[in-house]
């Protein structure tokens, strides 16, 4: 289709609807509640030139104050106060006072939310017939109540309008005409006149059919309906009679006298008939040729068939069983499990289609079908701007076809339709049409789904808010690169939030609350009204609309550039150099320690483990040797007011908004088995993690993301995929909550962060999906008792509604394929000693040791932060070690009391006066030697590695000269321990040692050996270490080597 036809029909359009502007109908009787929901969705809508309130209640004068409308000008709503209670007739009266052409009318008890925009552009395609809508039965019964006489040009149906019905002002001022002339000695039809309007339009209405749903009105306001009466089957019989009988009389009447009425003769609509539902989104109209029985054939006889459109001519038997089962609703309901069946077997040009109610481009959906892969490929595709005149498409660009299974495990084909890879000239239509050339004994078993994304996109914004438009907001409409907005409301956001937004709203998608109940996401019925689980609708708008990467803010940060920080999914070590891992005594790690925060915990983290964690090392990362890390998650910081609990909030009140996090520190990412909580206030997720942004609704707002991150985190591993961690890249503003409030949310957190943990820790599953393993571990959390029961169920509806939009689910990645042969290396360094002197001694003495050693060799350095230094001072000495780049291992901790448990019958005889010689830190110093000895053993059995040589150093120290460790006289460091001479005493130095890795053993874990009383009780360092050594293995001494004598002084201008 040329750019001009796609011109000329998109103003066709727009004529069609300034002509057929249309008024809001309600009448009033005793439901005011019902009237005002249904006014302030005409309002928000803004689909109505005006409304008008018909008040059939003559015993109270409605006024608009009564109305209650908020945040909406009243201009163009009027009421009508009637005398007399009119029923029916109030509708057309009310039509016919109408400015507009055509009328939109709803009794004051239904909910049209979800198809009030499909309901119009039906009409406005076809304005000449009666548009309404109603549910599966009643649709059925419709259709038996219709009537054909080809000899008197009889050719008409029955729908009731009160559901949501459309029709033209000049048809309800000839309903009242013919009312007033055919029933004037029969007044008391008037009530009922619902009966005689689509009758004496002498056409079939067009019905659509749906799940048609009450409003929830207050219980004082449940008056008796009309149908309820006692006489009112008695007066719908005879309605149901009466205006069959007039019409058939003067249609079969002589026309050509002037004096009859002239009910019309010819059918003047513009499409067949056909049977119609709307998606449960209200952005397309599912719909075929193929209707529950052939109508025209059906032929009528006043005489015999006088009653067929009374209730005792109702459907009953399987045919009408079958329908309901499998009508057109069932193609929208978003049921994976239940699909449209054409009633019989296809004939040729039999065809269903998608209208997509107005004329779009890039039109992106999915079509699930049952009936055979052959039948789809042999259909016919067209195309249409108005439904009439087609152009076939048979390319196969744009569409993508997957068999796979629903959660029940039926198979299904799904078809993917993206419009925008379309060849051009058909990349913009309103009507797609998948039409039979040929008879078949199959049937179609149709499934579509859609969401008409008024923006689409790659990048998108997700947050909820409860305010009015905040700086942030701006700040993310105004972005570098294009990212588009999502905003979820909830019940407490203003519901005129979007016209607070001055400028361009292009990039901007504002889901109110309305807009979120039309949608046919299943999740829906599972979230609570004021709740940030909302953001569930918004992570599916946005996949469904195109999202490769999402990304969560909240609308109280500062964004300290143009555009949101991202590093690509597939990570390397020049973007990320380091590894997280866990230690010993937990599988947490404080990441916010890693960012130069180290007394600071996010929330989430278990306080009860944060001694553990600070003494084990607050600091523990390996170097990323992975040529690529997929970080399919990524947190970055926040400066000023990070996310922590209520419980720092409440000791450190001062320290809040003056958090500063190291924006020098490199990425850094989790290694598997090693959890840290992260949150939804500076996130970003790739495509392949999409299936974990649910937030949990059966927790505690300040618990919910807590816990998606845990779970999370376990199965992400399963698919090979890793959570980094950024530095920070916005401020956040202190917030106004109440911390106690706060408090009494993050319950959960402070007892079962810990155990929930170390649950998904030791949970594992060999099922082959990753939707099967996200239902087994739901249902283990739930029976662990981490979250209710019904989570199971929410996640189920997630599943199915990632299923719908044609998520794809990445596969199982297997167990990490790293070789079970043994690397060998020449040495691993062991650097122990406080975190100081990093730049002025360690980074000189590296180079001598490398230079002393040929082969490979890994360096870990595991130094301690506990330094009584000036805290500046204290901060640029941690930096250092920190961020030093040239190691394999990094752990920076805590001192902790250290028990030698030396026998309390044995006297310790240091040799030193303990005011000169500090026993506390001698423990430390041999504690530290042997947590880095067992270090490095776990690095050898994890990665498969065998060290043939360990060599220990003091952190402080520098060699005079460069050394060698390997030479070519008798000394061979391959089978002796090599160390410095003391230069004070005729012992070993014990600041610098070398050798073979199991000789090394005895030296790195003497403290050990404390529980062994001497049998001088001399525990002088030194000399001790001298007469241990010689129980095992013989020493050599080398004077070139470094001593502790060669440590940097000590003094206020000093490293340390």
């Amino acid at each position: 289709m040329s750019p001009f036809q796609f011109e000329t029909e998109k103003l066709r359009e727009k004529q069609l609807e300034y002509e057929y502007n249309l008024t809001g109908i309600i009448l009033h009787w005793k439901r005011l509640h019902g009237v005002r929901k249904t006014i302030s969705y005409f309002l928000q809508t803004d689909l109505f030139h005006e409304i008008i309130v018909w008040n059939n209640n003559p015993q109270i004068n409605l006024t608009i104050l009564k109305l209650d409308i908020k945040n909406y000008s009243t201009e163009n709503i009027r009421i009508i106060n009637s005398k007399d209670n009119l029923k029916d007739e109030a509708k057309y009266r009310t039509c016919i006072a109408a400015k507009t052409r055509a009328c939109f009318y709803v009794d004051d008890d239904w909910d049209i939310s979800h198809y009030t925009k499909s309901l119009i552009a039906s009409y406005r395609s076809d304005p000449n017939l009666l548009h309404s809508i109603t549910e599966p039965f009643t649709y059925y019964t419709n259709l038996l109540w219709s009537y054909f006489d080809d000899t008197i040009d009889l050719h008409t149906g029955f729908s009731w309008i009160g559901c949501g019905s459309v029709f033209s002002r000049e048809h309800a001022q000839r309903h009242l005409q013919f009312l007033d002339k055919c029933l004037s000695n029969n007044s008391h039809f008037f009530q009922l006149s619902d009966v005689f309007f689509s009758i004496w339009l002498n056409d079939i209405p067009t019905q659509m059919i749906t799940n048609i749903r009450y409003q929830t009105n207050p219980a004082a306001e449940k008056s008796v309906a009309f149908s309820s009466i006692p006489n009112f089957p008695t007066l719908q019989y005879q309605s149901s009679l009466a205006a069959i009988r007039i019409l058939e009389h003067f249609l079969r009447s002589n026309q050509s006298d002037t004096s009859q009425i002239n009910f019309p003769r010819q059918q003047i609509r513009r499409f067949p008939y056909y049977i119609k539902s709307p998606s449960l989104t209200d952005d397309f109209i599912f719909y075929s040729n193929i209707l529950p029985y052939d109508l025209h054939k059906v032929t009528f006889n006043i005489t015999r068939d006088f009653e067929r459109g009374t209730t005792l001519n109702l459907p009953k038997g399987s045919h009408v069983r079958y329908f309901t089962s499998h009508s057109p609703l069932k193609a929208v309901d978003r049921n994976l499990k239940t699909c449209w069946h054409s009633t019989r077997m296809l004939r040729s040009d039999d065809f269903y289609a998608i209208d997509f109610l107005h004329i779009q481009t890039n039109i992106s959906f999915l079509l699930y079908v049952n009936h055979s892969l052959e039948l789809q490929k042999n259909l016919v595709i067209s195309i249409s701007f108005d439904g009439l005149w087609w152009i076939s498409y048979r390319s196969q660009n744009g569409i993508y076809t997957k068999t796979s299974k629903d959660t029940g495990q039926v198979q299904l084909h799904m078809i993917l339709f993206s419009s925008d890879r379309f060849n051009p000239g058909f990349q913009s239509f309103r009507y797609i049409k998948f039409q039979t050339l040929n008879q078949s004994h199959d049937r179609f078993q149709v499934k579509p789904n859609s969401t008409v994304c008024s923006l689409r996109g790659d990048q998108w914004i997700v947050l909820t808010t409860i305010n009015y438009p905040t700086p942030t907001i701006y700040k993310l409409l105004q972005l570098t690169s294009e990212w588009h907005l999502i905003v979820v409301a909830q019940q407490q956001t203003p519901i005129n939030w979007l016209s607070h937004i001055n400028g361009n709203q292009s990039r901007i998608w504002f889901l109110s609350l309305n807009e979120q109940y039309s949608m046919d996401y299943s999740i829906l019925q599972h979230l609570p009204d004021n709740s940030h689980a909302r953001k569930n609708i918004g992570y599916l708008v946005a996949i469904q609309c195109g999202a490769k990467i999402i990304y969560e803010c909240e609308d109280n940060v500062l964004l300290d550039r143009n555009d949101i920080y991202v590093l690509p999914k597939r990570v390397q070590p020049k973007h990320v150099p380091w590894i997280s891992f866990h230690r010993e005594r937990s599988p947490f790690v404080n990441i916010y320690g890693s960012f130069g925060q180290s007394s600071v915990w996010p929330r989430g983290f278990p306080v009860s483990e944060l001694r553990n964690i600070t003494e084990d090392g607050w600091h523990s990362v390996i170097r990323n040797d992975e040529n690529n890390t997929y970080a399919y998650i990524q947190q970055c910081l926040i400066d000023g007011n990070p996310d922590v609990d209520a419980l720092y909030r409440l000791a450190y009140p001062l320290a809040i908004d003056q958090i500063r996090f190291d924006r020098n520190q490199p990425s850094i990412v989790l290694q598997p088995y090693t959890f840290s909580p992260y949150n939804i206030q500076n996130t970003i997720t790739y495509y392949e993690a999409f299936w974990g942004l649910i937030l949990p609704v059966t927790t505690t707002f300040r618990v919910s993301d807590i816990w998606r991150s845990f779970w999370v985190q376990r199965l992400l591993w399963d698919i090979g995929g890793r959570l980094l961690f950024g530095t920070a890249t916005l401020d956040k503003i202190n917030s106004s909550n109440s911390y106690i409030k706060d408090m009494d949310e993050e319950n959960q957190l402070y007892h079962q962060s810990g155990s929930f943990v170390r649950f998904l820790v030791s949970w594992s599953s060999t099922l082959p999906t990753l939707i099967e393993r996200i239902l087994r571990l739901s249902k283990d959390i739930s029976q662990a008792g981490f979250w209710k029961s019904e989570e199971i169920n929410v996640i189920k509806a997630w599943i199915n509604d990632l299923q719908l939009i044609g998520y794809s689910f990445p596969t199982i990645i297997g167990p990490s394929s790293i070789s079970n042969s043994v690397v060998e290396k020449r040495a691993a360094v062991c650097v122990t000693g406080l975190a100081e002197c990093v730049q002025e001694a360690w980074t000189k003495n590296h180079h001598h040791i490398r230079n002393s050693l040929q082969g490979d060799m890994d360096i870990f350095l595991f130094l301690s932060s506990s330094m009584d230094i000036e805290p500046n001072l204290r901060i640029d000495r941690i930096k250092q070690a920190r961020t030093y780049l040239n190691t394999t291992v990094t752990v920076l901790y805590e001192d902790r009391d250290v028990n030698p448990n030396i026998p309390s019958d044995c006297e310790p005889n240091f040799i030193v006066p303990t005011s000169t010689y500090k026993v506390a830190p001698y423990y430390q110093q041999l504690w530290a030697l042997a947590e880095c000895y067992k270090l490095v053993k776990n690095f050898e059995k994890r990665f498969h590695i065998k060290y043939q040589l360990m060599i220990r150093t003091r952190v402080d120290i520098v060699a005079k000269e460069q050394f060698t460790l390997e030479s070519s006289h008798s000394i061979d460091i391959n089978t002796t321990l090599l160390v410095p001479p003391n230069r004070f005493f005729i012992i070993l130095d014990d600041g610098f040692a070398a050798g073979p890795m199991e000789l090394m053993h005895h030296y790195m874990t003497r403290l050990y050996s404390f529980k062994e009383c001497p049998s001088d009780r001399i525990y002088h360092s030194e000399l001790y270490l001298a007469r241990y050594l010689k129980r095992f293995t013989n020493v050599t001494y080398d004077k070139t080597l470094p001593t502790a004598a060669d440590a940097l002084p000590h003094g206020p201008t000093n490293c340390h």
